[in-house]
């Protein structure tokens, strides 16, 4: 999640409840996975620092516990915010970070790979995605990615999502999607599923029920890893359990989100 302040803050602000109606809905109709999903080869592509450990963290670190094959890659440096450091301080400064957190998952630096987009730049480069991803996929033969939606609420994880449906469409991989933004205001998602359907790889209604990864024995974990990030925390965050923050975008209210019972997978649509 990039700390893109202006566009961030009105996203956290507007319909906050929404969120809080809708993710324990997923438990309902969910289906527990949390016995298979991790034990298989696994292929997480997160678009900035911190959005693997909000999404998949949990199942990325019961992935490490289990022994299975993992790589983790980061599509994006996460440098763009505000910062009265240089880029490449704030480059080197957000790898530590990313490298903090995938070490308490359980990965290895051998485990994590970086794409090196710069944020902001993923909806005019979605075809280089395709590439990349292209590439990734074949030389790591992956049986489940963990991949952002197509349709959350920013315009890195959607175009991403997009790039990650064109790649594996086609493919017989396991791709399931998460959210982020997304959570924050679920009507606008769904009004948009329903306007623009099932067409297209932009949208596309998720093709099945969610998958569900339990957190339970891994919250310790995942908020060691989100300990990290502290360069994204809003101070109200230390009321989590996490290190005091400051002009971070991620407040207690947004993280609590993904501190759930379970973490949330949506299977991909197919496309051709």
């Amino acid at each position: 999640m990039s700390p893109i302040r202006g566009v961030a803050r009105l996203q956290m602000m507007s319909n906050r409840s929404s969120a809080a109606v809708s993710a324990p809905l997923a438990h309902y109709v969910g289906v527990d996975v949390t016995d298979v999903l991790p034990s298989r080869r696994l292929l997480v592509v997160a678009p900035h620092p911190d959005d693997e450990v909000l999404a998949c963290g949990a199942t990325l670190a019961r992935a490490t516990d289990q022994g299975s094959e993992v790589l983790l890659a980061m599509t994006t440096n996460g440098v763009y915010g505000d910062y009265s450091c240089s880029y490449d301080e704030v480059a080197a400064m957000r790898r530590g970070e990313l490298f903090g957190a995938s070490g308490a998952l359980g990965l290895s630096r051998a485990e994590v790979t970086c794409l090196g987009f710069d944020d902001l730049t993923l909806i005019e480069r979605e075809d280089d995605l395709v590439l990349s991803l292209t590439r990734l996929v074949d030389e790591f033969e992956p049986e489940v990615v963990l991949a952002p939606s197509a349709w959350d609420l920013h315009g890195d994880h959607a175009a991403l999502g997009r790039a990650a449906r064109r790649v594996l469409g086609p493919r017989a991989i396991d791709h399931l999607e998460f959210a982020v933004w997304a959570w924050l205001r679920p009507p606008t998602v769904v009004a948009g599923l329903l306007r623009k359907g099932v067409t297209g790889h932009g949208f596309g209604l998720p093709a099945g029920r969610p998958r569900l990864v339990r957190t339970d024995g891994y919250l310790s974990r995942k908020i060691d890893a989100l300990n990290s990030y502290v360069s994204q925390f809003a101070p109200s965050t230390v009321s989590l359990g996490l290190a005091p923050g400051g002009q971070g975008v991620l407040d207690d209210r947004f993280v609590r989100h993904f501190l759930r019972p379970e973490e949330v997978f949506f299977p991909a649509p197919r496309w051709q």
